[in-house]
This record gives structure tokens, sequence and C-alpha cells, in this order.
């Protein structure tokens, strides 16, 4: 018997990617595009583990839509159609519950769009449901937060991590150390956004991406999300970010990838990760040609790194791979040190680690070693916990 913690079977993962790409192919298909791929051997198919791999990378949704072409054995579709029912179900009450909270977000005049979750399924799929369920995402002004915290706390959620006195407390310390506070209600959970990424140096900024969000109609009334172009940039970051462990991840990217028509544009640094992630998504998943791909202006990424950390992480999709070292954690990201300024997490877990055990980090050849580089995080840090509450960060 498996324990809670344990990973998937690797070849069952290894199958469920084919078949994935298969699925997708007759998505595509279906919705008047011209894609195909080989058939699927299933001779290795092993149901039980196949479904446990499915459910856990929460692909149900696709695979009881686009079983039966793709050639999965009907009773395994029967019992995909059953895990694919409570999804359906919970996205659909997403989608309710996500345009009460937009239109209150408006009606108070806090500007906000939503991403992720029912609003990317609609924008990819046309339906509420293709994506699974999730919970919700909205990005809205730092200016904005607070505001938008004290309504929902109204409403009856509950802030996770944080009383509401500490958040206003605390805010100035909050607003630099994290991106984003999550909420809990009862029926859903709730992320708040001031910037898509965690490195402010990634990602076009909030007013950017307001000004440019589109509306969208859900479950019969009008919101607002981002834009097709800016949906695939936050796709290709949450996968990198998330270190390329979820296949839905990849999904997401792989149908965006698929509806793409025009270049993608933006920062040195943001190109780097958005081609890195298409790149992972394009070669497990297929999806344009290669011209088509490359029409979009990125071109074929060398993805070593991150199919290193997709081989790893893709048998823990919902936690990621366990008892990963701290050395494991700060070479990933040192290796992504090209990408910007150190991630904020990078930069903590550098000082907690250095703090306690500076002799044991890795040195690197390059100009500046990684424990030059610690050093300078951790006197920073030091210095700042000494000050106490940023009161005017930068």
């Amino acid at each position: 018997m498996r324990g809670a913690h344990a990973g998937l079977a690797s070849a069952q993962v290894d199958l469920l990617v084919k078949i994935v790409h298969h699925a997708l192919d007759a998505e595509t298909a279906q919705n008047g595009q011209q894609s195909a791929s080989a058939r699927v051997d299933l001779s290795l198919l092993d149901e039980g583990e196949f479904l446990r791999a499915a459910r856990e990378h929460r692909v149900e949704q696709l695979l009881s839509n686009q079983g039966t072409a793709v050639g999965i054995p009907s009773r395994v579709v029967d019992e995909l159609q059953e895990l694919s029912i409570e999804s359906s179900l919970q996205a659909l009450t997403l989608a309710t519950e996500l345009t009460r909270i937009w239109a209150a977000f408006d009606h108070a005049g806090i500007r906000s769009c939503t991403f992720k979750g029912v609003a990317l399924s609609q924008l990819t799929t046309a339906s509420l449901t293709a994506r699974g369920a999730g919970d919700m995402d909205f990005l809205l002004e730092e200016a904005d937060l607070l505001a938008a915290a004290d309504l929902l706390i109204a409403d009856g959620w509950q802030l996770d991590g944080f009383t509401q006195q500490q958040l206003h407390d605390w805010w100035p310390w909050i607003r630099w150390s994290i991106r984003a506070i999550t909420l809990n209600g009862p029926r859903a959970q709730l992320d708040i956004h001031w910037h898509l990424a965690k490195e402010r140096s990634l990602l076009p900024g909030t007013t950017a991406l307001l000004h440019r969000s589109e509306e969208m109609e859900i479950a019969g009334d009008r919101v607002l999300t981002l834009s097709r172009h800016d949906s695939l940039m936050a796709a290709c970051y949450h996968l990198h970010h998330d270190r390329y462990r979820s296949l839905r991840q990849v999904i997401d990217v792989s149908r965006l990838l698929r509806g793409q028509v025009n270049p993608v544009v933006g920062t040195k640094r943001d190109l780097a990760v958005t081609r890195a992630s298409s790149s992972l998504a394009f070669r497990l998943l297929g999806g344009p040609s290669a011209q088509q791909f490359e029409s979009t202006g990125l071109q074929i990424h060398n993805i070593q790194a991150q199919r290193r950390q997709w081989d790893r992480n893709r048998l823990y999709p919902l936690s990621g791979r366990p008892a990963t070292s701290s050395i494991e954690q700060i070479q990933w990201g040192y290796e992504n040190y090209r990408y910007g300024r150190i991630p904020v997490e990078f930069a903590r877990l550098l000082v907690s680690y250095a703090l306690a055990r500076p002799e044991s980090l890795p040195h690197d050849s390059g100009p500046l070693t990684l424990s030059e580089l610690t050093r300078s995080i951790a006197g920073h840090a030091r210095a700042r916990i000494r000050r106490g509450p940023i009161k005017n960060p930068e």
C-alpha cells in the first residue's frame, strides 16, 4: 500500500503525458484547428496507477472529455468521468463566486482582473469546466490591497496566516516580502496578488496588466481577465516557479501556445522564462508546428535544466519531490540567477541556510561565487532585522 506521500509510478506518468498529448490534439481538432499525433500504445496501462496519476496531475477533466477519442478503455473513461463530476461542480461554483467578488470590487472602485482558474479555462477552451477545479486568483493594485481584504473579511472570508490587524500593522513588511495573500471561504479559496511574479523584475507591472486586461463573460456576467498574451507569460512563469511538476500547468501553456498567433513581446528576462516553459510544453505535448512555434518569437530553447526538474518532480505533482535538500534548492535557485534578480524565496532560503551552515554552501566558478552572494544577502538581512519592519521599502 502506497503512503500518501509516495511518488507516482514513473511509467504511468510517462504514459499519461503521451495520452494527454493525444487528447490535446483531439481537442484542438474539435476547435477547428488541424493537429494530429500518433496513436498511443496502451499495453502498459495500469488502471489503478494511471487513474491516480491523472487525479494528482488534475487532468481527469481533459481525459474524460477526450478519452474515447484517444482510445482509453471504456471502463477507465467511466472512472475518469466519475472523478470529473465533482471537479466540474466545483468549477461552476467558483465561476459564480468569482463573478460576485469581481462585481463587489468593481462597485467599491477597486480595479481588478482575474486569471488562472475558470477564467483561463474559458479563455483556452470556451468551457468553464475543461480545466477542472482550483481556486480563485485576482490581480489588483498594491494600493487597493488592504481595502480589498477588508471588503472580503466583512463578507465572511478569513485571512490565511494573518489576522486583519496584523495585515494592517505589518503591511509595509508584508508588501515587500510577498506578492499575494490568501483568504479562505466556506466554498473556495482566494488569492489576491498585487504583482504576478514574486520577483519584481519579472513580468509586466500590475498597472500595465490591468490596462490591457480584456472583458470576458463568465456565468452570464462580465469580468476582466488577463489578455491571452499576458496569460501565456503568466502561465509560463508559474510553471517555472513551481519547478515544472504539474502536468496541468504544462497543459495551460500548451493550450495557450496552440491559440497564440501574434509574436510574444516582453523584456529579455520575461522572454527567457516564457521561452523555457514554452519549449518544455512544446516538447512534452506538441501543439503548433515548429515553424508556427517560432513565429511567436519563442525560438525552441535548450531545456536541460527544465527537463531535469520535470523528471525529478513529475512523480510528486501535489507538493513537489519530498526531502529536497537545501543544497538542491539553492542550486536550482542559482540556475535561475540569469533570469533577473535573485528570487525572493531563493534569497530567504540563502539567508536562513547561510546563517545556520555557511560552511556547507556549494561554490560556483563564476565571477560571483555563491558563498559571496550568500554573505552579502545575509548581511543585508541582519541589518534589516535590526531595523525592524520596513516603513518605506524600495
